[in-house]
């Protein structure tokens, strides 16, 4: 092929860049347009990969024992690690794990980190929500 013609599908390919980033600029000047990609970023960001790996000495491990010994024992008030009582942290996130390995089928890293990541993409819209209602929709989509 000459020179030419591949001069021709760069431009081809160029404009509908152009159409793309065109679009995509529209849809970010809709509100609704910003929560959808704030959405769909933070999906991305927190649930992709999300049980991939082990959990991550020293807290993950210990967090999901607490929330298993919780759901094993059937004391949901008082919290155990490895037979002991646990009372460094508020019981309100270990009842998320264990809901969360009740949903998942049981205590998995994925099931472990998922209130984590669900409550960190509540955290994104939380934040757009109240810049936008502060300031505007822009510094909401910014914060």
């Amino acid at each position: 092929m000459t020179g030419l013609g591949n001069f021709k599908y760069l431009w081809l390919a160029f404009k509908a860049g152009v159409k793309v980033r065109e679009r995509l600029s529209s849809l970010l000047h809709r509100p609704s347009g910003q929560v959808g990609f704030l959405l769909v970023f933070s999906f991305i960001l927190f649930f992709v990969n999300l049980g991939q790996w082990d959990l991550w000495n020293p807290d993950e491990p210990r967090y999901a024992q607490v929330a298993r010994e919780m759901v094993n024992g059937g004391d949901w008030i008082l919290m155990h690690f490895n037979g002991q009582m646990y009372a460094d942290k508020p019981p309100l996130f270990f009842w998320f794990i264990a809901f969360s390995s009740f949903l998942w089928g049981g205590f998995t890293s994925f099931s472990a980190r998922f209130p984590s990541a669900f409550f960190g993409t509540l955290s994104v819209l939380l934040a757009f929500l109240i810049g936008k209602r502060l300031y505007s929709s822009r510094t909401g989509f910014l914060a």
